[in-house]
């Protein structure tokens, strides 16, 4: 089993859920004062929220060892990002 850090996990998802409300904020749904702290407070919030993510990325793959598991990682990780990549890219070509 792997070892969770559940109050960083709890921290990076706070934070992707008031990104989230930032960027619905700017489509004109109100959360009753809140959007306006967000909108203060949103460039720290995405920094925050990928150091916490950098820090977990890491720290899940503190043990690998030899240039394999590395090379492996990093073609897993691609093969994760590229669909979702490529799925944006022709949606922005279609708008």
């Amino acid at each position: 089993m792997k070892k969770r850090l559940i109050g960083i996990d709890v921290i990076r998802i706070l934070c992707a859920i008031l990104i989230l409300f930032f960027h619905l904020g700017g489509r004109g749904i109100e959360f009753k004062g809140w959007n306006e702290w967000i909108g203060n407070q949103v460039e720290f919030i995405m920094i925050l929220f990928f150091m916490i993510s950098g820090f977990c990325l890491s720290f899940s793959k503190r043990n690998l060892s030899g240039k394999n598991e590395i090379l492996d990682f990093y073609k897993r990780r691609i093969l994760k990002l590229l669909p979702l990549y490529w799925v944006i890219e022709i949606y922005l070509l279609i708008i």
